[in-house]
């Protein structure tokens, strides 16, 4: 009996068993008519595609309930499964309707069923009539009688077993076994059941044993000698034993006793009784030699057992040679000891040393006086050359019996000299470069030669020869210079200013640590990175790489250090460098500043930085505790928030609807526990993680979930935890360990961490209360001075938050962040996860109180005043210039005491109005009387000198900004995040703004960035206010869009990187990626054109995966995909478009790549996989004039230089060919010529040129040149070597080649058909000879008179 339902809900989910658990099927929407064959429950029960299925009933309204009436019977039988026999009587149920019906099984006594129960029975108009069976089989019972030791559970005697028992009570008694005693019921009776039918009966015994008892004692007086000893427990029988030994006695009578223990005598006692034992020692004084004594014995006699020592004799005229004192011990194997003292014959030795003092190294052989007398000696030390005595030139040595033999040491000292080495401007006495100094050098002869430095010569000899003497032991050489005038090009660019920029600098360091600087500088266009891809065009003479443009790239640095001289360093190469600024002892911040000046007198800007001077800081920790929770109102425990991840991976369709429509479903079913909520999230791969489905999870909140209490109480834990680390800050602690726990916080406010204080989260957990609302924030470093936050988790609201209720995509729901100008601040060893904004963030911010704004002076507007013009450096006055501008005065009061500004675009998208980075602020005091002029760069800290008032600035360009301002950002500075791991963080991981000098080290993302900006690291918003950012270990796993994004910023260091991708838009300025391993690259624009705006990018020593580098020069990598870009002493796979490849190794893995409508290789080795099973393709796409440049370039393997739709032109310098293919196109410009100089070119193929595109096509022109060309067929197909199957028009030349092609060969042939397309052909060659039996031209072609052959 069916019954027809219409689906009365929008969407209703079709399951394969009656609950939301199981497998989905399918989905029905409304209007959907199924017919329903049983309700059970709160489901109906109906076929879909032949499965049982069943479907939520509430759910479905009732549209035809007439059910169709039909009668059936069923019989239900009990038989015995081994005969088949009724075991019980049949049972037949008439009058029944159709439908299912079930049947249990009866229990019949003395019988097991063997079948299920109950039995599911159908009645249909096909079987109307059934039959149920249930089968049983005899129970058949058996007793097993076991008897056994009970201190053992071992049996003693075989067990009994008695079979084939019926039901019933049997009773059994037990049996006498020897050695044993029964301690149990003599009889013991079982009852068999059809739940027991197996019965076990244990008779337990007790087993009769006995004991010795064994004495020591002293035949003397029968004193216990050691403690009696008793063995109980033993078996009646026979045992023997032996005495033991006791040191210092024997045994008096048997050392072995036997005894026999019986049941009348089961316990016996021995005795073993013992005699004392006593030793003696002998006293001999020997001579050595003679072995004859030189004094009487000492005899000692009856002496107990123990240790013993004597003392030597003293014997005239002898000293004892071997111990002075001898110790011997009595005991049971060494009774009688002797003692032997050894004597010899005193004489003396003398040995004399001449010694190095420093190395007590010999400087001449020992004088050595042996077998002589005791007595008084005295020595002279002898002359050594090129040594001095050190200390006595006379030692005096008494040889006495103590101290016959003796060593006198003479010691000498090296006489060491020095070089100094000055380097003099001869006109003013002034050191040109740092003197160099020579120590502890041996006395001899040195030459020396003059240093090269830049703008001066040396005067007279450049190398100088002295010699270090005994009398003449420290010398100085100077070297003269003479200034010489540095020829200044005419064109010179005096706005091309030196770049400068620094690494990572250590933010802390210790009272008289060394402080390193590390630092890179180089001229306006890089040329010490760009090598020969100089970007610079000018007359100079210096555009090419060369060691000699090498040499004359010097600069000067100068580090200026507060309250010290400025250090110089002169003469220094473009590239990396150090400088030592010393140690410091006075704690606080110290000031530094480092610029860079080329030969032409161009200054860098000017970078100012500091570093905090701090010794190890007192820990004063207070360790939080449960009384703290009562006290602040602090809650550590929470378990409101349940996860249910529903499979819906097999949905057939997923998207928001199906998806939200499950889950609305799946949650319509789900009952919380009390006072706790349910997310109900989708798994859509069916592995039992969430997916990205966060705007679709649904919240089924618990009928007494009181969300206002669980708000007021996550409020008041944030309040408390707040409260307690103020409390804490002001009672003189400087961290604050939590007790472990989740703390649930709400999102109206942040912690903030006080200044110079560390929370220790020891574990505990922050969970964010679920909210609507689209901004909040956990735990900030705001403004703070070495603060930190370090060991816990950090957990949002992903899962429960209103996403629907919410603004801006609630973008902003945030984890952590460093705000303001904090310093010195860290957060370490953290999990952020299940963030619904952003995990981490920095950047400007206001203070806690309000008081601290994004600025220390409001910014003042520079405005619209610049003019053409420059001013002297030395005067402070005006110059003309028609290549600069400057400003008028602008006042800066206020300035002098923050100690630094900037001159910048105020905030926005913020940018570089100036078409150049580099400024020129000249500082004048109240008066505006000149002070002093500061080289500069937009957006970066300037250094602002004493007494400073009123400031110009000059634009180093041509130009005439109205939006620059003069301010000073508070912005986090020498902060950093070590160690954090993200995860789940819906918008970004990470989110960077204004910051400087951060360090980011051993960072982890997985699955960060599923929305609005959807990055895991994300530099956007600090724009150009982001400087001089290390990137240290950086992992990002899966992540579902962007993984490493910076936007804008300037010199960020990328090293290290592990998987992700690198994308670096064009406004982020001189980057430097190395070390990086299974990145892919992403970075916009480069080259020329873009170096004011995009710098110079340095990336090398990195293992890459693919992507692009634009036009920014790739050294020393590998990838194991295609990279493009300008890439240099790299092992890579494939190449690309638009890329210049230079001294690369390059694997093909398959046999074509893309199509190629420009590119380079110089001394490149490209070499097809031997797994490849066609050619490897070169295909070129329409290139012209020297779009494709090949120079010393070697290809392994088979390839082919092939036409995709034109293979135009093509220059082949000095490259080898294994075996190739040619494929020119017919279709050229008249100025177009692929020309082969110097190859060697193998070939296999049939034709070695094969014109295309199409044999139809009429050849407008071609153009081959091979010069100086070595051609070798390697096999000996005599087909054509150049194949028409288009129709060229042109010219095929070859000069001054060896062609070896095998004879009978045919030079030229084509496709016969299109014949007379060829309409002007030639074929030259020139001294380049072929075999005498070639053959010239295919007999299709002979009648073709257009088809011409010049052979010279």
């Amino acid at each position: 009996m069916s019954s027809l339902y219409e689906v009365s809900s929008l969407f209703l989910l079709i399951m394969n068993k009656p609950n939301i658990f199981g497998q989905v099927l399918g989905i029905l929407t409304k209007g959907n008519k199924i017919d329903v064959i049983s309700i059970s429950g709160s489901w109906a029960y109906f076929k879909y595609n032949n499965n049982n299925a069943y479907v939520k009933k509430n759910s479905l309204k009732i549209i035809n309930n007439t059910p169709v009436e039909e009668i059936g019977s069923v019989t239900i039988k009990f038989l015995n499964s081994d005969t088949n026999d009724e075991v019980y009587a049949s049972q037949t149920i008439n009058d029944l309707s159709f439908g299912t019906y079930t049947y249990n099984a009866k229990e019949i006594y003395g019988y097991k069923l063997n079948s299920t129960t109950p039995q599911y029975i159908t009645l249909t108009s096909q079987n109307p009539n059934q039959t149920v069976i249930f089968y049983y089989t005899k129970i058949s019972c058996s007793i097993t009688i076991h008897y056994i030791n009970e201190n053992t559970n071992e049996y003693i005697s075989d067990s009994k077993t008695i079979t084939d028992l019926s039901l019933g009570s049997y009773s059994y008694g037990s049996i006498e076994i020897n050695g044993y005693s029964l301690d149990d019921d003599q009889t013991k009776t079982v009852t068999l059941t059809e739940s027991n039918p197996n019965a076990t009966i244990s008779f337990k015994y007790k087993q009769i044993l006995g004991s010795v008892v064994i004495k020591y004692l002293s035949n003397l007086n029968s004193d216990k000698l050691l403690p009696s000893e008793t063995i109980n427990n033993l078996k009646l029988g026979e045992y023997t034993y032996t005495a033991k030994f006791i040191s210092g006695y024997a045994t008096l009578n048997s050392s072995t006793q036997t005894v026999t223990l019986t049941s009348s005598n089961p316990n016996v006692e021995i005795t073993f009784k013992y005699t004392k034992l006593y030793g003696s020692v002998t006293i001999k004084y020997i001579d050595e030699n003679s072995e004859k004594s030189v004094a009487n014995n000492d005899q000692y006699s009856n002496l107990e057992f123990g240790s013993y020592s004597y003392n030597s004799k003293s014997i005239s005229g002898y000293k004892l040679i071997n111990s002075n004192t001898q110790t011997v011990i009595i005991d049971d194997t060494n009774l009688n000891q002797v003692v032997t003292f050894k004597y010899s014959k005193i004489l003396g030795n003398i040995t004399i040393k001449y010694l190095d003092k420093d190395s007590l190294s010999e400087l001449s052989g020992d004088n050595v006086l042996t077998n002589i007398e005791l007595g008084s000696y005295t020595f002279d030390a002898i002359h050594i050359s090129n040594y001095s005595v050190y200390g006595d030139v006379s030692k005096t040595i008494i040889l006495t019996d103590d101290n016959p033999n003796a060593k006198i040491e003479f010691l000498y000292s090296e006489i060491l000299g020095s070089i100094t080495i000055k380097y003099i401007d001869n006109s003013t006495n002034l050191e040109l470069a740092s003197e160099d100094v020579y120590n502890n050098l041996k006395l001899g002869d040195y030459t020396y030669s003059s240093k090269t430095i830049s703008s001066y010569a040396v005067v007279g000899n450049s190398s100088k020869t002295i010699s270090l003497t005994e009398d003449n032991t420290s010398v100085t050489i100077t070297f003269e210079y003479k200034k010489v005038e540095i020829e200044i090009p005419n064109d010179i660019n005096w706005n091309e200013v030196p770049y400068i920029s620094t690494y990572y600098i250590k933010p802390v360091v210790k009272p008289g640590e060394e402080v390193l600087i590390d630092y890179y500088i180089t001229d306006y266009y890089y040329k010490e990175y760009m090598e020969k891809y100089n970007l610079k065009e000018d007359t100079w003479g210096d555009d090419n790489w060369t060691e000699e443009v090498w040499n004359n790239e010097i600069f000067t640095v100068t580090v200026r250090i507060e309250g010290q001289e400025d250090k110089i360093f002169p003469n220094l190469k473009a590239g990396d460098h150090q400088v030592s600024l010393g140690s410091f002892s006075t704690e606080g911040e110290q000031k530094f500043s480092i610029l860079c000046t080329d030969k032409y007198g161009r200054n860098s800007h000017e970078l100012f930085n500091f570093f905090l001077v701090q010794n190890d800081v007192e820990v004063k920790e207070y360790a939080m505790t449960e009384d703290d929770l009562i006290t602040y109102n602090i809650k550590n425990t929470d378990d409101y928030e349940v996860k249910k991840i529903i499979d819906l991976s097999a949905l057939e369709t997923k998207n928001i609807t199906t998806i939200k429509a499950a889950l609305v479903e799946a949650a319509s079913n789900i009952i919380p526990q009390p006072k706790t909520y349910v997310c109900v999230i989708a798994d859509t791969d069916g592995d039992g993680k969430p997916n990205n489905w966060w705007g679709e999870t649904q919240v089924v909140y618990a009928d007494d979930y009181d969300k206002e209490a669980v708000l007021e109480e996550a409020t008041n834990t944030r309040k408390g935890i707040q409260q307690l680390l103020d409390d804490k800050k002001y009672a003189g602690y400087n961290k604050l360990t939590l007790l472990p726990g989740t703390y649930r916080v709400d999102h109206k406010l942040q912690i903030y961490i006080p200044t110079q204080f560390t929370l220790d989260m020891n574990g505990a957990t922050f969970k964010l209360n679920q909210f609507t609302g689209n901004s909040s924030l956990m735990i900030e470093l705001n403004n703070t001075f070495d603060s930190h936050v370090i060991n816990g988790i950090i957990k949002g609201d992903y899962f429960g938050h209103d996403y629907a209720n919410s603004a801006n995509n609630s973008e902003w729901v945030n984890g952590i962040s460093i705000g303001g100008e904090a310093k010195y601040s860290s957060f370490e060893n953290l999990t952020i996860e299940d963030i619904t904004g952003y995990g981490s963030g920095n950047g400007i911010a206001n203070s806690r109180d309000g008081s601290l704004g994004y600025t220390y002076i409001y910014p003042r507007s520079i405005g619209n005043n610049f003019k053409l013009g420059d001013i002297d450096r030395t005067t402070g006055l005006d110059l003309e210039s028609t290549t600069r501008t400057t400003s008028d005065f602008r006042d800066i009061s206020g300035y002098e005491d923050v100690g630094y500004l900037s001159v910048s675009i105020y905030l926005g998208y913020q940018g570089n109005p100036c078409g150049t980075w580099n400024l020129i602020c000249h500082f004048y005091d109240e008066n505006k009387k000149f002070i002093k002029s500061i080289d500069s760069y937009q957006y970066r800290r300037i250094g602002i000198p004493k007494n400073s008032k009123y400031m110009r600035i000059t634009i180093l360009n041509e130009s005439y900004p109205t939006n620059l301002s003069i301010q000073y950002f508070r912005i986090p500075t020498h902060c950093s995040f070590k160690n954090i791991n993200l995860s789940n963080c819906r918008c970004v991981g990470m989110a960077s703004a204004a910051m400087k000098d951060l360090l980011f080290e051993a960072c982890e993302f997985t699955n960060c960035g599923q929305s609005s900006a959807k990055c895991a690291f994300d530099a956007e918003d600090g724009w150009d206010m982001m400087q001089d950012i290390t990137f240290k270990s950086m992992k990002f796993n899966t992540n579902p869009n962007n993984h490493f994004l910076t936007c804008a910023g300037h010199n960020f260091i990328v090293d290290g990187q592990q998987y992700g991708i690198i994308y670096m838009w064009e406004r982020t300025k001189s980057s430097i990626i190395r070390n990086c391993t299974n990145v892919k690259l992403s970075i916009q624009s480069g080259g020329l054109e873009n170096i004011i705006r995009h710098g110079i990018y340095r990336i090398y020593n990195n293992e890459f995966i693919g992507g692009s580098g634009s036009e920014n020069l790739i050294k020393n990598c590998t990838s194991n995909d295609l990279i493009s870009g300008t890439i240099i002493n790299s092992t890579l796979t494939g190449i690309c478009d638009s890329s210049f490849y230079r001294n690369c190794n390059i694997s093909i893995k398959k046999t074509f790549y893309n199509y190629l409508s420009k590119i380079s290789l110089i001394d490149c080795i490209i070499k097809g996989d031997n797994d490849l099973a066609e050619r490897y393709k070169l295909s070129f796409n329409g290139g012209h004039l020297d779009s494709y440049i090949f120079n010393n370039c070697k290809f392994y393997g088979k390839s082919i230089l092939a036409n995709h739709v034109n293979f135009y032109s093509g220059k082949f310098i000095g490259c080898y060919f294994e075996d190739t293919s040619i494929a020119p196109n017919v279709l050229a410009n008249s100025n177009d010529i692929i020309s082969f100089n110097n190859c060697i070119i193998n070939y296999s193929d049939n034709n070695l040129i094969f014109y295309s595109p199409f044999a139809y096509t009429k050849g407008s022109f071609t153009n081959l040149y091979f010069t100086k060309c070595t051609i070798n067929k390697i096999n000996s197909n005599i087909s054509s070597m150049i194949y028409a199957y288009a129709k060229p028009n042109g010219n095929c030349n070859f000069i001054d080649c060896i062609i070896n092609i095998p004879e009978n060969s045919t030079l030229f042939d084509g496709y016969p058909s299109y014949i007379s397309n060829i309409e002007n052909f030639i074929i030259q060659l020139t001294n380049s000879q072929l075999p005498s039996n070639i053959k010239l031209i295919g007999d299709n072609f002979i009648s073709n008179t257009n088809l011409k052959f010049n052979i010279n």
